[in-house]
C-alpha cells in the first residue's frame, strides 16, 4: 500500500489503524446493543482473516 500510494509505511499503518478505531467507534454507537457491536466486529475481523489467508499472507490480530 505504501509503495502504491508513495507514502511512508509508518504513515499507512496509522492511518489503518485510526481508520479501524474510527471503524469500531461507529459501530458501538449504532449497534442495539454491545452484543451486536462485538458479534459486528469479529464478523469484520473473521471476514479480514479470512481475505489475509486467500492473499497468502500471515494471520494477523487485525493491528498492523
Amino acid at each position: 500500500m505504501a509503495a502504491a500510494l508513495e507514502i511512508p509505511e509508518g504513515t499507512v499503518k496509522s492511518r489503518l489503524r485510526r481508520g479501524r478505531a474510527l471503524l469500531r467507534e461507529a459501530i458501538e454507537a449504532l449497534a442495539r446493543s454491545p452484543e451486536l457491536a462485538t458479534s459486528t466486529l469479529m464478523g469484520i475481523e473473521t471476514w479480514a482473516g479470512a481475505l489475509r489467508a486467500r492473499a497468502g499472507l500471515p494471520a494477523g490480530s487485525g493491528e498492523t
